[in-house]
């Protein structure tokens, strides 16, 4: 009796599987019957680009296939554009009239029979006024001014790390402006001839973000240079017609009339008409001049001088006569101008006269263009 229960039982759940086989073959014939869905070719490693109000989509068109046409949804929006133009396997979307935020969108490629691809999701960021307006255009640190030329020293790039290029316009001394363009990478910019006080514009380019497509230039900004200074004896060397009688480097020869040390000073045997030279090495205009008295004796001071500008050291053109001066107090630097626009390589003093002594002591000499 049990064994009889037992095999109707078994008999009962094979019955029941094939009830079931059966109805699931139905279904899978069914499917076939109504036709394979078939998925549309897609874009592949979708990435974004941000732009100004806008964005860019990009896609690889290696498993496209025959899709003629992409749709993009986001928000409440949606726009089909056709696959038109594709350069290096690659298909790019822009979505304008963007507002400044984060966005999420849904791609889906069609073909002709209208299938439709497998939806894709991509974000990225359009960007606008509250991006451009935290934006700094490059700044001007300094003004140098060289043997090698002049030039707008710039704050390091990290302050405007989306300057992509900057417009400088500056004035110059006839009345006309120069233009350069600067790069991140220039860390100074020549200015030539460039007028003193002169006005000096300067306009930034900034790109969408650091993944961005896009460029804006940024508002004006608007220097001026500063007055012009420049001290030539910083790079001249000394010469003269009388030595110290230690020798030039004794610790009052020479080259201590223009080493910027008002402490030291140049002492020699004086004899009328005895000179000294400072040589450029390059031309320089120089229209001030400064000496500086010595620490003792003043009888040992310069009285009356002639000042005289050279390019070959054998023609010599006078800028500046002076008689009679004293000085009141000891290392004490008196200041002189005069008027010249002409660069010379050599300039030299001439002393026609010293207060007395058969001595003569300059602690500093030192040449200057001032404007």
């Amino acid at each position: 009796m049990q064994i009889k229960f037992s095999k109707l039982y078994i008999l009962t759940i094979i019955i029941t599987m094939t009830i079931v086989g059966c109805g699931d073959m139905n279904s899978i014939h069914e499917q076939y019957l109504n036709g394979e869905q078939i998925y549309a070719g897609k874009l592949d490693s979708l990435k974004t680009q941000s732009g100004f109000e806008r964005l860019k989509i990009i896609g690889n068109t290696q498993y496209l296939g025959n899709s003629k046409e992409v749709t993009v949804s986001w928000d409440d929006q949606t726009r089909t554009f056709p696959i038109s133009k594709v350069v290096d396997n690659k298909f790019e979307i822009i979505i304008d009239n963007l507002i400044e935020r984060n966005y999420e969108f849904n791609l889906i490629t069609t073909d002709a029979n209208a299938n439709e691809s497998i939806m894709q999701t991509i974000r990225g960021r359009a960007f606008g006024d509250v991006f451009i307006e935290a934006q700094s255009a490059r700044r001007v640190t300094d003004f140098e001014s060289t043997t090698d030329g002049d030039f707008i020293i710039w704050a390091d790039r990290a302050e405007s790390e989306y300057v992509v290029s900057t417009k400088l316009r500056y004035e110059t001394n006839t009345g006309t402006y120069t233009e350069a363009t600067v790069t991140p990478e220039d860390e100074k910019t020549e200015v030539i001839d460039w007028k003193p006080e002169g006005r000096l514009e300067i306009v930034s380019t900034v790109i969408s973000g650091e993944n961005g497509f896009d460029t804006v230039d940024l508002e004006l900004v608007e220097r001026t240079f500063p007055k012009l200074n420049i001290d030539w004896t910083l790079t001249a060397t000394i010469k003269v017609s009388n030595e110290n009688g230690g020798g030039v480097n004794s610790g009052e020869g020479s080259p201590k009339v223009i080493d910027n040390d008002t402490n030291t000073k140049y002492l020699y045997n004086y004899a009328p008409n005895s000179w000294m030279q400072q040589d450029f090495p390059v031309p320089g205009v120089v229209n001030f001049y400064t000496l500086t008295s010595g620490n003792d004796a003043p009888d040992r001071d310069l009285k009356s001088w002639v000042l005289a500008g050279s390019n070959n050291g054998t023609t010599w053109t006078t800028l500046d006569t002076k008689t009679n001066q004293s000085f009141s107090n000891r290392n004490e630097t008196k200041e002189y101008r005069f008027t010249s626009t002409t660069a010379y390589n050599h300039y030299r003093m001439t002393i026609t006269a010293n207060n007395g002594s058969n001595l003569l002591q300059v602690s500093e000499w030192r040449l200057l263009r001032v404007d």
